[in-house]
């Protein structure tokens, strides 16, 4: 945002149409303050659209003047949000990592997750589980977390996709997958850090074809998107989406860094707040509808969460 000191856009507002209002009756919305339809931030009969407001027309008066008018549900800013402190721990071996621990395990935390004695227990997560991080991004080169970054299955390319193999057998072609021998003629480390991380596919054309191949409207999304930039490339600029996803999943046991609480798990990087830690209701609603399409769309993964740690705005309906 230009002014993230500010509550919400000035010159905008989010539209929600009732269900079955016909075009006149949204004609006649817009009409009233001016308005002009920027984007429909979620579809459907009654879907909820972004507005610019006319010349002199303030959010506030917006809102007054289509809460009286028929065919419209709601109206309401589109607000500022920003992502909420979370501390810096950085060793489970060291005590550090307070909230991971439980009454059983070594240090004591009768208040904590319980993460040790899962762990100890064999219960470390699935590669068959997906957890969307609607934050700032993610570093998806991360030693720690690389291997854990979600591969969109539909957007592997056609020509190619058959052609990996599915070295772990968990029935899908993750990054655990494309780090191994077997699939070597369809990789390449670009970017010399010494793994196949997802930087690697989103600079080689073999992967970053251009072409929509899952038919969603995002080209290229493989690993999920930037609604910031709108572009396919969720690098984190900020920081903090990254820390919440080595909570929810950095790898663990390989004697580095962090333990997320799901060792095994993929995170599918959906960006919303930008560099200045301040994002839109808007974005974030798109990319929570991303997440939720993801959940039909037939791959052999349960999406079965969001993390989403932000706050600062007034409630959103």
């Amino acid at each position: 945002p230009t002014n993230p000191s500010a509550a919400y856009r000035p010159d905008q507002l989010l539209l929600q149409f009732r269900a079955g209002s016909t075009g006149a009756e949204h004609s006649q919305a817009l009409e009233a303050i001016g308005g002009r339809l920027l984007e429909i931030v979620n579809g459907g009969d009654d879907g909820l659209a972004r507005i610019s407001l006319g010349a002199g027309v303030t959010v506030e008066k917006a809102i007054a003047i289509l809460s009286h008018l028929p065919g419209v549900k709601f109206a309401e800013p589109d607000f500022v949000v920003s992502a909420q402190a979370v501390s810096n721990d950085t060793s489970v071996t060291a005590g550090q990592t307070w909230g991971l621990y439980g009454d059983l395990g070594s240090p004591v935390n009768v208040y904590g997750s319980q993460a040790t004695e899962a762990w100890a227990a064999g219960q470390t997560g699935s590669t068959k589980v997906a957890v969307g991080v609607v934050d700032s991004g993610m570093d998806y080169t991360h030693p720690d977390l690389y291997l854990n970054v979600w591969l969109n299955q539909r957007e592997i390319p056609l020509s190619f996709r058959g052609s990996l193999a599915d070295v772990d057998a968990d029935g899908l072609i993750t990054f655990r997958d494309l780090n191994q021998s077997a699939n070597s003629a369809f990789v390449s480390d670009r970017n010399a850090n010494g793994r196949i991380d997802a930087g690697d596919l989103l600079n080689d054309t073999r992967w970053e074809d251009g072409v929509d191949q899952d038919a969603n409207g995002y080209a290229d999304d493989l690993i999920g998107w930037d609604f910031v930039n709108n572009d396919n490339d969720p690098m984190d600029d900020q920081g903090h989406g990254t820390h919440v996803s080595g909570t929810i999943g950095a790898m663990g046991g390989n004697g580095l860094g962090v333990s997320g609480v799901a060792w095994d798990v993929q995170l599918v990087a959906l960006k919303f707040l930008d560099a200045t830690n301040y994002g839109y209701t808007s974005n974030n609603i798109k990319a929570t509808d991303y997440f939720t399409s993801l959940t039909r769309s037939g791959v052999a993964t349960d999406f079965a969460a969001t993390n989403q740690s932000w706050g600062g705005a007034g409630f959103s309906q």
